[in-house]
């Protein structure tokens, strides 16, 4: 039988992600607070399904809490990472994401220890990491970064580099 307490806080958690991704999207800005509080809530289900497989670690600079950032700014790169890094592995993965400030600059970055570029047993299209690069031109035109690639010590990571802003 199943754990009625486990699952009404796992459908909390999915209610303030979806609750999220509504209504943020009607916004421009959110702050960086409000998206690492959905992030935290997506990793919730995600540690139901996975168990010990999925671990995982948040690590940003609190003064970045209440800058400004296009709503579904990182998320999209934490699915990425559940997907490939933790789901195509037996033994799982660990997840980070670390923000800091750098002079001006907000600094994040999506990481995970999974199988890496080409390892995955999920095949995804790349949509996703497009639509993130055209939405970063579009609020912050040339000053914002995107780099991803093959992570030092094994893995994927995705870096995200843009201006501070108020939220």
């Amino acid at each position: 039988p199943g754990d009625p307490a486990k699952a009404e806080a796992i459908l909390e958690r999915l209610a303030g992600v979806l609750s999220y991704s509504i209504t943020s999207s009607a916004r421009p800005r959110v702050s960086l607070g409000e998206e690492l509080a959905a992030v935290r809530d997506y990793l919730e289900i995600e540690q139901a399904r996975f168990g010990a497989r999925l671990r995982s670690r948040i690590d940003v600079d609190a003064a970045l809490e209440d800058d400004g950032v296009p709503p579904m700014l990182v998320q999209p790169l934490v699915e990425n990472a559940v997907l490939h890094g933790v789901s195509s592995s037996e033994e799982g993965a660990t997840v980070t994401l670390e923000g800091r400030v750098d002079r001006d600059a907000m600094v994040l970055t999506v990481s995970d220890d999974g199988p890496g570029p080409g390892g995955s047993t999920r095949r995804g299209n790349g949509t996703g990491l497009a639509n993130l690069r055209e939405r970063l031109a579009i609020v912050y035109g040339d000053a914002a970064r995107l780099s991803i690639g093959p992570r030092a010590g094994g893995g994927f990571a995705c870096e995200i580099r843009v201006p501070r802003t108020a939220s």
